[in-house]
């Protein structure tokens, strides 16, 4: 059981890696396609799209195939990629590759989440905080790695070789960890329909993942737009939110077993809209800082503890439960910067913020449905 859970948590150690270096070479992709910020945008989109079309297939197949397999799968076909990402100079086959890339990765988080439910139940206590912390380890690390590589002059294919050689590498390292075990029952069902209490699962996983990825995308603009602060100085925002993400997640165990499920939602959710009212309506850049480092912490358990109920529910089977939150969790991944943008545009970032935190007294006020 122990090797099963080094296991679980080098797979989500090395996606945080694969996701960190893609964002990395993003910046060296505009350049060789010489595409515009819009062209980009949809680039982008085409991860997050392919993502989308395998998360509900994704726990149809690790129950049927074993989540050793889908996970291997995932990650030869992402590391073998990543290098091409780095070159291609056209926007098409660009594109195209990153619907595979993206389809690649949702299938790994699906089976890496599915393998933590299965490993958490045979430990008999909380565990995916600790496997959710070590993925935004893996991105730190996988950023700062990058940073390093180009910062020696090496070119952008070299650093993506060396990024899928460490891919392969930790795969290679953990492959026998990995379950070869199927998912619970033999259900016939290969689309993931959220049903009864995963309905609310999968929305409260949509805010929270909204929650998040405004602060990502959008928290360092209200910092140079609305607290007026020097663009070089705008990534300490993100840096304080992540740290304290981080930090949340690595004692989140401990916090679950000793509040429960509900509780740590409720608390969760209160404190990260608490961080978004600081930095609305305190005009103090270190208040901006202190709101951004109270929403990570608030928003670090809320998705843990998201996935153990939803493995632990027994409306469904729990490998498609966990692919129906994971694909309309991923939803506010993808249509929350947007949404953000669009409203910002209309009435202004303030308002946009106010709403996110107006979702997440949403989750306080539901999370007392949430049964075990």
């Amino acid at each position: 059981m122990k090797n099963a859970r080094i296991g679980t948590a080098a797979i989500f150690f090395l996606l945080g890696i694969a996701i960190s270096t893609w964002g990395a070479l993003i910046p060296f992709v505009k350049v060789h396609t010489a595409i515009s910020d819009g062209q980009l945008g949809y680039l982008l989109l085409c991860l997050g799209l392919g993502a989308i079309f395998s998360l509900p297939l994704a726990g149809s197949m690790a129950n049927r195939f074993g989540c050793r397999a889908v996970i291997t799968t995932g990650v030869v076909i992402t590391a073998t990629a990543i290098p091409f990402l780095a070159t291609l100079t056209s926007p098409i086959l660009l594109g195209g590759s990153l619907l595979i890339v993206g389809a690649a990765v949702g299938a790994i988080d699906a089976a890496m989440n599915i393998q933590s439910i299965i490993v958490e139940k045979r430990a008999q206590r909380p565990l995916l905080s600790g496997f959710h912390a070590l993925y935004s380890i893996g991105g730190a690390v996988g950023a700062g790695g990058l940073a390093l590589v180009f910062s020696r002059s090496f070119s952008p294919l070299s650093a993506g070789i060396m990024a899928s050689t460490v891919l392969l590498g930790l795969l290679l390292a953990f492959w026998k960890a990995l379950l070869p075990d199927k998912g619970d029952g033999n259900n016939a069902a290969t689309i993931a329909i959220p049903k009864g209490m995963v309905w609310l699962l999968s929305v409260i996983c949509c805010i929270a993942f909204l929650a998040e990825g405004a602060v990502l995308d959008w928290g360092g603009v209200f910092l140079t737009t609305i607290r007026k602060l020097p663009v070089e100085q705008a990534g300490w925002g993100y840096a304080g939110y992540a740290t304290m993400m981080t930090g949340g997640r690595l004692f989140g165990n401990s916090i679950i077993a000793k509040l429960g499920h509900v509780k740590t939602v409720l608390l969760g959710s209160l404190l990260a809209m608490t961080g978004y009212l600081v930095v609305i309506f305190v005009p103090y850049t270190a208040a901006t800082f202190i709101g951004y480092a109270l929403i990570g912490l608030g928003c670090a358990d809320i998705v843990p503890v998201v996935y153990s109920v939803a493995g632990r529910q027994n409306v469904m089977p729990s490998h498609l439960a966990i692919s129906a939150v994971t694909t309309i969790g991923y939803t506010g991944v993808l249509a929350g910067p947007i949404l953000v943008g669009f409203i910002a545009n209309a009435v202004g970032l303030k308002i946009s913020f106010f709403m996110i935190a107006a979702l997440l007294a949403g989750v306080a006020v539901f999370a007392k449905r949430i049964k075990v």
